[in-house]
C-alpha cells in the first residue's frame, strides 16, 4: 500500500514507518513557520493504513476541522492541518488509475489578501495572519 500528502502544489510519498513534521531540520517533513512546532507531529505507517498524532504541539494537529488528541486513523481524502498548513491525505489504491485520479476533489486554494499565504478557499480567516477572507466576508 503507498499513502501520499498532497500540500500546495507538492505531493510527497509516506514511505517511512515515521515520517515527522515540524520546524527543526531533523524533521521527514519542515515547515518554517512559526506556528508549527519543533517536532509537531508525526505520521506513523501501520500494516494497512496511516495514523497521524499531535506531538503535544502548541497549537495542535487537527484531522478534518477537529483537534486531535490521540493517535488518529487516516482515510483516504481526510485534510489534514499543522499550523497553517492544510494537507489532503491520499491512499494510492484508492485513486490508482487516471479516471480515478480525476473524479478526486480536494478543494481550491486561495491567496490571503494581507500576507499572500496560501490556504483552503472555505478558509474564513488566515490562520497565519487572522486576516478575513473571501469565504469569512
Amino acid at each position: 500500500m503507498a499513502f501520499r500528502l498532497r500540500f500546495g502544489l507538492e505531493e510527497l510519498d509516506l514511505a517511512e514507518r515515521e515520517t515527522t513534521i515540524g520546524r527543526d531540520p531533523s524533521c521527514s517533513i519542515t515547515i518554517d513557520d512559526d506556528l508549527v512546532s519543533r517536532t509537531h507531529a508525526v505520521f506513523r505507517k501501520r500494516a494497512d493504513h496511516i495514523e497521524v498524532e499531535d506531538l503535544k504541539s502548541r497549537n495542535g494537529t487537527r484531522v478534518n476541522g477537529v483537534a486531535i488528541h490521540e493517535p488518529h486513523r487516516l482515510v483516504h481524502g481526510d485534510r489534514v492541518r499543522i499550523g497553517p498548513r492544510e494537507m489532503v491525505f491520499y491512499d494510492t489504491e484508492q485513486t490508482s488509475g487516471a479516471r480515478r485520479r480525476q473524479n478526486v476533489v480536494t478543494g481550491k486554494m486561495a491567496l490571503c489578501p494581507k500576507c499572500a499565504e496560501v490556504l483552503p478557499e472555505e478558509t474564513p480567516s488566515c490562520p497565519h495572519c487572522g486576516a478575513a477572507t473571501e469565504a469569512g466576508a
